[in-house]
């Protein structure tokens, strides 16, 4: 029993709690934008009520009637607007194109409100087969296709986690007819009007009669072959569409990704013999707690065909259907039989009350809903064609949709953010790990798609990994941090920005703060822990043992590393990367190709950030980082006040400098052998660090002749070169982590220094205390020529 307790809180603090997190989230971005002059952001969550609540007429609990009608009500939710109940009868089966009629009714509605349509669209759903299919996403798609949204997110909710809010309506609905009779159509539609007019939810019910037939329209033009992206493991919870220039990539302007759940990071449990568990919740119960990494799909190394280009597209042409005075879509065909069963109903009812004097008005209600309203066949052609009934046939958004010359041209997209916190102090992340793959079957862009998930053996190394660091951290995290205010965590949090451009959750109390930065760091240790697999082993031992005595394979490129947006790469030969085999130095080119690294990793987080939250509510752009090659060093010493030329060399955009947020300078200290130092110029604290792999703590830091000359001369090249907002007190030489809080590890060897450079700045970019020994530097030289030769830096 008590490893049920702690699989259930596994399960709550892994996957409901960081899943509702987002959607709360998602609610609160949509309710801000709604409370603006100008809203921009709209979020719909959709759900369908139990049809046993939902017959007509209903005779309250003891009664039953032989006949009824079927009522399905299919509930759309606008945070912070109301609830609208689409309801429709027995005719009309539940599927995909009654779900995308909802969305695009609600859709016009916002228009008709405010002029315009919402720039982003959050839709949230369960995992019914009317959500999940390839058509709402595709209609989904072409939202963005015909620039009515910028953004678009669908989320699949998962099971047992979907609709507190949307279903605590219709528990009010349910509420009102537990007992009470209701005899009509009417009477049940204002009953609900008026039960809601008593909650804070303004609620309106709207009749669905026939809906046009979107599979028709948009089947032949989705990408072939699209599947597995509904089914069991392999489902995607969450997806983005969003508007890209028109080029060969995206021929329609439309880039599509989705993931596994809408979290970075969820718990999963996998059925395993208990035998074969290794936590011990799995060894009670069979089920193998597993931390589930989760990333965007497809990747820019997904798809041979498309290397470098992240995303793929569902929709390969444009939909079309008549257009002009009297043309319409054509209608979903009506079940076999709907028009019978609803005569049956009629003629029930007349039984029922038509003795009886008193019910006149019940039967005069069905009378004219069935004149008027109801369908006489079974043929929707014949009913949207009618001159009684075609006026009942709505197309909400046919021109702009399915007319190929019809495209919105939105004059202003803005988005606006609100958050949402719901932290478990006291959660802990499985030590087995394992990653969510690109699963999702396409022709055109996957067309051997991989397994869903990869798992990772628990490694006892780095188990082993976590548990020094704890240990040796304890005074950083239970005591530094929590001296520190507020402000300055959230400032740490907020540069512990991934790929994905997101940020995390900065609410919460201190304790909260330190927790999450904390988390963050035992993530990084992981992957600085981790080995590599065997095949990526082989690949680098394959450039390790080429003979580079024939100049032609010496001086190969085996890596190009180039910074996005800018055109200056750094190559780096096989020579280069032998560099880093066991018990040699490294040299300034390797060295630069380190340092481009660095600056590849924080181009492309800058990027992702910008794309994901410019434009929002108090949005605070991604301060920069520089890393700047030993050549300045170099020419600071001999620099003179009035010689811009290392200001023009080294630092062409000084002028933004003032949003900058570190520099860091490589300095190569003799030529003759492997020695290098990294000087640190923080432009938020304004204060200067020193790095030299052969000190061990920050006095003899502080101490270093060569130190407090280079802080000299930066600071006299700051107060000439710079703009007065980088002047002011002079900058000195900053204990890292505090006096007695964290010594620095210390270079052992003649030929590490290059090495223990690269690992202190790999901890410090992350404000990360640094806790490696001389095992992980050698172990961590094969994984940096993998990361070399793959031109990508994790974290």
């Amino acid at each position: 029993q008590e490893q049920l307790k702690v699989a259930h809180h596994l399960h709550r603090g892994g996957m409901f709690n960081l899943e509702r997190l987002r959607y709360k989230a998602r609610c609160a971005e949509a309710i801000e934008s709604n409370n603006l002059l100008r809203p921009t952001v709209m979020s719909l969550i959709i759900d369908g009520m139990d049809q046993n609540h939902c017959k007509i007429p209903y005779l309250g609990g003891q009664n039953t009637f032989k006949s009824p009608l079927t009522q399905h009500i299919t509930g759309v939710k606008e945070h912070g607007v109301g609830l609208t109940l689409f309801r429709n009868f027995n005719n009309i089966t539940k599927g995909a194109d009654l779900t995308i009629y909802c969305v695009l009714k609600k859709l016009e509605n916002f228009k008709s409100r405010h002029g315009y349509y919402p720039e982003k669209l959050f839709l949230q759903v369960d995992g019914g087969s009317e959500n999940a299919n390839q058509y709402l996403l595709a209609a989904l798609e072409l939202l963005v296709v015909k620039r009515c949204c910028r953004d678009v997110y669908y989320t699949r909710l998962p099971t047992g986690h979907t609709h507190e809010d949307i279903d605590a309506a219709f528990a009010v609905i349910w509420s009102c007819f537990c007992s009470d009779p209701c005899e009509t159509l009417q009477s049940y539609k204002k009953r609900i009007e008026d039960a809601f007019n008593k909650t804070s939810l303004h609620a309106t019910i709207e009749d669905v009669l026939v809906v046009p037939n979107y599979r028709k329209l948009l089947g032949p033009c989705i990408t072939k072959g699209f599947a597995r992206m509904h089914k069991e493991i392999h489902t995607q919870h969450q997806w983005r569409f969003f508007a890209v220039p028109v080029d060969p990539m995206f021929p329609l302007g439309c880039k599509t990704t989705f993931r596994a759940y809408s979290a970075d990071q969820v718990v999963e449990f996998v059925k395993k013999p208990k035998g074969q568990c290794l936590s011990k919740v799995g060894r009670y119960t069979g089920l193998e707690p597993v931390t589930l990494f989760v990333r965007w799909y497809p990747t820019a190394l997904c798809d041979p065909n498309r290397v470098g280009v992240e995303g793929l597209y569902i929709l390969e042409k444009l939909p079309s259907c008549p257009v002009g005075m009297g043309t319409f879509i054509e209608p979903c065909d009506f079940d076999v039989g709907s028009s019978d069963y609803i005569k049956k109903c009629i003629i029930e009812v007349h039984r029922q009350w038509q003795a009886f004097d008193t019910h006149a008005t019940i039967l005069n209600d069905w009378n004219v809903w069935a004149d008027t309203h109801a369908p006489k066949s079974d043929s929707a052609v014949e009913y949207v064609t009618n001159s009684r009934t075609r006026k009942f046939y709505n197309m909400p958004m046919r021109i702009v949709l399915f007319n190929p010359t019809v495209y919105m041209s939105p004059d202003n997209w803005l988005n606006k953010l609100g958050g949402y916190s719901d932290y478990d102090p006291n959660f802990k992340w499985p030590e087995a790990i394992a990653i969510a793959m690109n699963s999702v079957a396409s022709d055109r862009f996957n067309p051997h798609p991989p397994e869903a998930r990869v798992y990772s053996a628990l490694d006892e190394q780095i188990v082993l990994k976590k548990q020094n660091f704890c240990d040796a951290t304890v005074l950083y995290y239970d005591g530094r941090l929590k001296t520190a205010t507020a402000k300055l965590l959230k400032e740490m949090l907020r540069r512990r920005v991934g790929y994905s451009g997101e940020e995390p959750c900065l609410t919460g109390v201190k304790t909260e703060l330190i927790n999450r930065i904390k988390d963050v760091h035992l993530q990084m240790i992981i992957i600085f822990a981790r080995k590599l697999s065997p095949p990526d082993m082989e690949f680098v031992d394959s450039i390790f043992r080429q003979d580079t005595s024939y100049p032609e394979i010496a001086n190969k490129v085996v890596a190009s590393i180039t910074t996005p947006n800018t055109n200056v790469s750094v190559e780096v030969s096989t020579k280069t990367i032998q560099e880093l085999k066991l018990a040699q130095p490294l040299s300034k080119s390797l060295m630069n190709g380190v340092w481009k690294l660095f600056e590849k990793r924080d181009q492309r987080i800058y990027d992702a950030h910008k794309e994901v939250n410019d434009g929002k509510q108090h949005y605070i752009p991604f301060k920069r980082s520089y890393f700047i090659p030993p050549q300045f060093l170099e020419a600071l010493l001999e620099f003179q006040p009035d010689n811009n030329n290392i200001l023009d060399e080294y630092f062409p955009e000084r002028f933004q400098m003032a949003s900058m947020h570190r520099a860091y300078f490589l300095e190569k200290l003799r030529e003759d052998d492997d020695c290098f130092c990294v000087f640190i110029a923080d432009f938020d604290l304004k204060c200067l660090f020193y790095i030299e792999p052969t000190c061990t703590d920050a006095d003899r830091l502080n101490d270093s002749e060569r130190a407090t000359r280079l802080c000299e001369l930066f600071n006299t090249f700051l107060d000439s070169t710079m703009e007065a907002a980088l002047r002011g007190p002079i900058w000195t030489i900053t204990r890292r982590f505090g006096n007695n809080v964290m010594k620095c590890p210390a270079q052992q060897t003649d030929f590490d220094s290059g090495m223990y450079v690269f690992l202190f700045v790999y901890f410090f970019v992350h404000d990360c205390p640094a806790i490696f020994d001389e095992c992980d530097v050698t172990r961590m030289r094969k994984q940096l020529a993998y990361w070399l030769l793959k031109e990508y830096l994790p974290m």
